[in-house]
């Protein structure tokens, strides 16, 4: 009878399978037609597969149960060919978890031969798997450990001490594979002498017992001789017998030669201090002297003996050391370099004027052990320095004897003519002055250096230059030819200066006040004032140009200093009026806003279109507010004197609206100027704010601006209807800290000046080739004249047409590549439909690690970069972009007020947008960035 009858039909097959433990095997069991149906499956097979009942698994295809049902085909294919097949398989349970298994599985056929079934035997394996694989990853694990250590670690075989085992750190000291080294000794790489030691100390190991440490042995390798730390130590079987030998070597060689190189420079700081002419000294942090040179001691008398382990107490006069002692307190507490100027005295009792140079040393933990000084003595200098000052009084008192000198020379020619009977004695008297104008040139040098001035004579022909020494000496520079000297102009002065000095040798004219820039060897910065004066020869031929170069650079600090102190003190004034425009732009936002949400009839683009103004309105104030208020550095460009007045009286229309001050303007549509138009700003300010304030005793008031084109210049009239100014005051307005208002006077209206405004107003105007004048009566109002020069035509052309180029056309009309990075997905929204118009190809992220994955696939032209974004900030985003492309251009656009400009140019950052902004300030950058492509 068939299997499969049997288990279907006859109950008592299943009686007969319980005897034969088959339903009770710890092995699963199943049977299969030959179809590859289920019939049976014992209970050990249900638990392998992870199903709670027989009915479950019955009728199933047994390819179901397999990970890889394509395997199971396989087998079933080889069962029909071969009757059988044995191996392992990946069994997939109810639940989708796989586990190996070990298969067994026949073909049965009835007595014919004819095939009725298959059966197979599972066997549960993972567990088994588990185990192997885990040993597997445990040797691993440790010889990786064993290859990655960074000493030479070995073992050799106790009986015949041949390598079992080297490191990679082995095979890259010795310079061999660990294939070459396995199966052999010592004696097949070191020379015998070596190898008789390296064997002998292992025989001593492996005999005693005992764990060996070799300081330091040198060995042969084939990249020369190496120094090794090494330690030997047995290694045991169960029965406490050493059957191996483990080695341990550290590579001291680096090591070796560093403490021989810092010996040598130990000995060579010492023979350098001991060479040093200064007296130099080293302190522990208990302020005991324990290293010094000879200097020192020959300074103070002392031998080494006595100046070692005491305190500045011990050799010093008290009323000294606890000025020294305040000063080593001091640099303890704050580590860093310390200098100052003090007195000490000799062994001899004299006192000396001096400068103490002190550094504090740090341990490896970063603290403070100890201080290093040394002291220059400036005895002499300070004794020079004070002969110096008393020569340049006495020539000061000589230049006043040479004036009345010289007026008195002029009264003798007088008299010469009317009498010549005294021409012997005015003789006499004229050498006897010679005499003192010659010994008075050495002095006028002297004075020459004390105000920092250098005079130059460049010869033309030859193109050399005779400098005196100011300049070799103070900035150690040694300019011989005109070359040498444009090399070390700024760069953005250099046409200046080049321009000035050609029109003085086409127009055979002298030059005066040319302000310009020199870059010193270290980098720094300095402004210079020069003039010049032309030299001819007999044939009316330039021969020679003399110039008188002077260090302005202190005086440009200051005049900046006044300005941007001025400019801040404007800004408060500015404060209450911008304060009241926001809240009646918020008032009109919120009424718009309430508008929308209650009528609903109302055109909804009206609305937006009000809110739309309104915000434009608003951020105009701001714009034009932190352009006036933010520091810049000096930058001039072409725009309308016209334009810069609106601004200034957009600033001050609040005020001027409730001081009843009417503004008539008069504008001629004059010609663009060359300004700096931040400065221009402050200009503007300070004279309207003082017209208002001379308006206000008035209680109403008009202010007329007018503006024109005259002879090659720009002339502003600014007119007021005020109480004008006092006649014996004209002269003084312009002068620094002159003010009739505030604590300078005794006005009524409680307004207050620095005295600086009209001051500063001047300097700039001055600077810019310009001049102001002021004509005024008492209680007839003022009017402040202002010219301004016309750049050269040429310039102001090539400006233009720069200007009218498209950014689509400075880049050869390639589309530039920006990516956008801010986390209002608004604003990315409108910011890449925008730039797609403007030809470029848009990128866009909302956080800074989606910024970072775009820059590193895709090479970029530009990045706007939001500074205040969550998880990562705008400063991080650009320090991480830098290090993937340095050269990118990175804008920043923000809506904080106040940012420092400098601390944003420190970053790196290609510029910065004030939000809210309008697409021609990304346009304009855009259009940079393209030029200079």
């Amino acid at each position: 009878m068939e299997i499969f009858e049997l288990f279907n039909k006859h109950k008592d097959i299943e009686d007969l399978i319980k005897i034969t433990a088959i339903e009770n095997a710890i092995n699963g069991i199943a049977f299969a037609d030959l179809n590859a149906k289920l019939f049976y499956v014992n209970n050990a097979f249900i638990n392998f597969f992870g199903y709670e009942s027989k009915d479950q698994v019955i009728g199933e295809s047994a390819l179901n149960f397999w990970v890889n049902p394509e395997d199971a085909k396989k087998v079933i294919e080889v069962i029909s060919i071969n009757n059988c097949w044995s191996g392992t398989l990946i069994g997939r349970k109810k639940n989708g978890e796989s586990f190996d298994i070990l298969l067994n599985a026949n073909l049965l056929k009835d007595n014919n031969g004819k095939p009725i079934c298959m059966q197979a035997v599972f066997i549960d394996i993972s567990s088994q798997k588990k185990i192997e694989k885990e040993l597997l990853e445990k040797n691993a694990f440790l010889s990786n450990i064993i290859d990655n250590i960074p000493l030479m670690i070995f073992i050799k075989e106790a009986k015949n001490l041949k390598f079992v085992k080297c490191n990679k750190s082995g095979e890259k000291l010795l310079n061999y594979k660990e294939a070459d080294l396995l199966g052999k000794n010592d004696y097949d790489f070191f020379p015998k002498e070596q190898a008789d030691f390296f064997t002998g100390i292992d025989k001593e190991v492996l005999t005693k017992k005992k764990h060996f440490i070799i300081e330091e042995e040198p060995i042969n390798t084939p990249n020369g001789v190496k120094f090794l730390h090494t330690q030997k130590i047995p290694l045991y079987n169960d029965k406490g017998e050493p059957i191996y030998l483990l080695g341990i070597s550290e590579d001291i060689t680096a090591r070796k030669k560093a403490e021989e190189k810092i010996k040598e420079q130990e000995n060579f700081l010492i023979k350098l201090m001991e060479g040093i002419p200064i007296p130099i000294f080293y302190k522990d942090i208990e302020g005991r002297y324990q290293l010094f040179n000879k200097a020192f001691e020959d300074f103070f008398g002392k031998k080494k003996e006595e100046l070692i382990g005491k305190n500045v107490f011990d050799i010093n006069p008290p009323e000294l050391a606890k000025i020294y002692h305040a000063k080593d307190v001091e640099l303890f507490e704050k580590p860093g370099t310390q200098i100052y100027e003090s007195k000490v005295k000799d062994a001899q009792g004299q006192i000396h004027d001096v400068i103490f140079h002190k550094a504090t040393i740090l341990n490896s933990d970063g603290q403070p052990s100890g201080l290093i000084g040394a002291i220059m003595d400036i005895t002499e200098k300070n004794k020079m320095t004070q002969e110096l000052n008393a020569a340049y009084q006495q020539l000061l008192a000589n230049e006043q004897q040479l004036k009345a000198t010289n007026q008195q020379l002029l009264a003798n020619e007088q008299q010469l003519k009317a009498k010549n009977q005294h021409l012997t004695a005015a003789e006499q008297q004229l050498k006897a002055l010679n005499e003192i104008l010659k010994n008075n040139l050495k002095k006028i040098e002297l004075a020459k250096e004390s105000a920092e001035m250098e005079i130059y004579e460049w010869d033309i022909k030859t193109n050399e230059l005779s400098p005196g020494t100011y300049i070799k000496k103070i900035y150690a520079l040694d300019l011989k030819t005109f070359d040498d000297f444009i090399n070390i102009v700024f760069p953005e002065d250099k046409q200046k200066v080049l321009d000035t000095l050609k029109n003085a040798i086409e127009t055979k004219k002298a030059f005066n006040k040319l302000d310009f820039r020199i870059v010193m060897p270290n980098g720094n910065i300095r402004w210079i004032r020069s003039s010049g004066a032309l030299i001819f020869d007999d044939n009316n031929n330039l021969i020679k140009i003399i110039k008188t170069s002077l260090d302005i650079t202190d005086q440009k600090l200051l005049q900046e200093q006044l300005i941007h102190s001025e400019k801040l003190s404007a800004v408060g004034q500015l404060t209450a009026g911008v304060a009241h425009e926001f809240n009646n732009l918020l008032t009109i936002i919120y009424n718009t806003a309430l508008l929308m949400e209650l009528e609903e009839n109302k055109p909804l683009p009206n609305l937006i279109k009000i809110i739309y103004d309104t915000v434009k309105r608003g951020a105009d104030i701001v714009s034009n507010m932190m352009a006036f208020a933010k520091p810049s550095a000096p930058k001039r460009e072409l725009t309308k004197i016209e334009n810069i007045i609106d601004k200034v009286l957009k600033l001050q229309e609040q005020q001027l609206f409730l001081e009843n001050i009417e503004i008539e303007k008069r504008y001629n549509n004059t010609n663009d100027v060359l300004i700096d138009t931040g400065q221009f700003q402050q200009v503007f300010l300070n004279i309207i704010i003082n017209a208002r304030h001379a308006i206000i005793p008035k209680e109403k008031g008009k202010i007329i601006i007018s503006t024109e084109t005259r002879d090659n210049n720009v002339l502003i009239k600014i007119s007021d209807n005020g109480i004008g100014i006092a006649p014996e005051n004209i002269d003084k307005i312009f002068n620094p800290f002159f003010t009739t208002k505030g604590a300078y006077s005794q006005d009524d209206l409680g307004i207050k000046g620095s005295g600086l405004g009209l001051s500063v107003t001047q300097t700039i105007i001055q600077n810019h080739n310009g001049a102001i004048s002021v004509e005024s009566k008492k209680d007839a109002g003022s009017t402040f004249i202002i010219t301004l020069p016309l750049p050269e035509k040429e310039f102001e052309k090539k400006i233009i047409e720069s200007s009218k180029k498209t950014i689509s056309e400075k880049n050869g009309n390639k589309k530039l590549k920006v990516l956008i990075v801010d986390d209002e997905q608004f604003i990315l929204n409108s910011m890449t439909r925008i730039l797609k118009l403007h030809n470029c190809e848009v990128y866009s992220a909302l956080t800074g690690a989606e910024a970072l994955n775009l820059a590193q696939k895709t090479k970029l032209d530009v990045i706007f970069l939001d500074m205040l974004l969550p998880q990562m900030t705008g400063e991080k985003i650009l320090k991480e972009i830098k290090k993937i492309d340095y050269q990118v251009p990175i804008v920043f656009i923000s809506g904080q007020i106040g940012l420092e400009l400098e601390k944003i140019n420190a970053l790196g950052a290609y510029a910065f947008i004030q939000k809210p902004f309008y697409i021609e300030d990304v346009t304009k950058i855009l259009t940079q960035i393209s030029e200079n492509k």
